[in-house]
């Protein structure tokens, strides 16, 4: 889970993931009230560690009050702040070393407004190593020229045994500054190349947002295995961080922060909430199409091994038509039965909900195909959160005796 601080910024990624999330007729700020309510919130999962995110966090004017807040409430939680590091040294003066943990997102020297810009993280990045902070690097890949060796040089010579990387992606309905999704095959050899340069130097990397399966070929996704394993662990399907805002709302992150909002206070903790996003939004959104037009012939993204890449890189927002659960239904009321198999044997794993297998079990049931009844039935089962539909689909499976009576009296 991440927590917008504030949404102020001192620096101008071209790439930046929370812009176009900016409401700017409200203040964006946190207030300490609201990070308390935020952080009682949050310790009902108890969760391994929480970031503190902006806009540029170190802008807060009550930074340190706030991080005793989630120290104090969300205990054994490891707190990460997330920074561009374009901050004087004299910010982490209010800080201790046990407080935090600091991941520095740094850009190229050419991607800053000036040199001294640049200058000033370089700075403020040696500053907090030698005052004993865990610093932990990030860097996003925007541009298809991107050097490959800057990061693992810098991630060397800073003593790092590794960093955290990502290919920047847009937002949903905005127009990107990032690459252009045509451009990504071209953009996977260059980034290949920060793999092997960071292997040469004996760091281990870490991708944050997914790619698709198709970004890197087979035989560079074996030596992933072996070299770069926290590379290939991000492949692929995107676990959802939600992300809260100074307002107590929250997206299920900032890529489809444009999908819209939803208030925390309606779920009652983080786990709860993502449950809600994956069972609504994702849903959706992968259900009506493939973020990619090949990904309706994929075998991965049939299989649900993939997800086809981050949802912002959608051409569009998803428009709302019938979902397969509501067609299959449809062919149910009229009569349709062996249409209904036809349809969830034809479609992508992402599209077949709970609800949909319950409805080929009925169909299957009406066919008297007991072999597919009893699968469609306990794959249901399995996969449904819900019990009222885990109680229907175990009624398909075991009818009540009464029931089968009765049709017995009508046969």
């Amino acid at each position: 889970m991440n927590v917008v601080l504030i949404r102020r910024c001192t620096n101008c990624c071209p790439y930046c993931f929370e812009a176009p999330s900016r409401d700017l007729s409200k203040p964006g700020l946190m207030t300490i009230e609201d990070a308390r309510k935020v952080a009682v919130w949050a310790a009902a999962d108890r969760l391994e560690s929480i970031g503190l995110i902006g806009g540029e966090p170190f802008l807060h004017p009550e930074l340190r009050e706030i991080i005793a807040v989630f120290l104090k409430t969300c205990s054994p939680a490891r707190l990460v702040l997330f920074t561009g590091g374009v901050v004087p040294c004299q910010a982490l003066d209010a800080l201790q070393p046990n407080d935090c943990s600091l991941l520095v997102n740094v850009n190229e020297e050419r991607d800053y407004r000036s040199k001294g810009d640049y200058k000033r993280v370089m700075t403020f990045i040696d500053h907090a190593l030698k005052s004993g902070f865990e610093v932990g690097l990030g860097f996003n890949v925007w541009r298809i020229n991107f050097d490959p060796r800057f990061m693992p040089e810098l991630a060397f010579s800073l003593g790092r045994t590794g960093f955290r990387w990502t290919v920047a992606s847009p937002s949903l309905g905005y127009t990107p500054s990032t690459v252009q999704r045509e451009d990504l095959k071209a953009l996977s050899g260059r980034c290949m190349n920060l793999l092997w340069e960071s292997v040469f130097r004996g760091l281990a990397t870490s991708l944050d947002c997914p790619l698709p399966l198709c970004f890197f070929k087979d035989d560079e996704v074996a030596w992933l295995s072996r070299f770069q394993p926290g590379v290939l662990s991000k492949l692929g399907v995107c676990s959802p961080p939600v992300d809260v805002t100074p307002e107590l709302d929250a997206v299920r992150c900032f890529g489809v922060s444009s999908c819209g909002r939803e208030p925390i206070a309606n779920h009652a903790s983080p786990s709860a909430l993502r449950a809600y996003f994956r069972r609504r939004l994702d849903q959706d959104l992968l259900t009506r199409q493939g973020v990619y037009p090949e990904c309706a012939s994929c075998e991965h993204f049939n299989a649900a091994r993939c997800q086809g890449g981050c949802f912002g890189w959608r051409s569009s927002i998803p428009t709302v038509g019938p979902s397969l659960a509501e067609r299959l239904y449809a062919m149910l009321r009229a009569d349709e039965d062996g249409r209904v198999i036809e349809a969830i044997e034809a479609s992508s794993r992402w599209f077949i909900s709970p609800l949909s297998l319950y409805l080929g079990a009925l169909a299957a049931r009406r066919l008297g195909d007991e072999v597919q009844c009893r699968r469609y039935a306990l794959a249901g089962i399995g996969a449904s959160p819900e019990p009222t539909l885990r109680r229907r689909l175990q009624e398909v499976l075991y009818p009540p005796i009464s029931s089968q009576e009765s049709g017995n009296e009508r046969d």
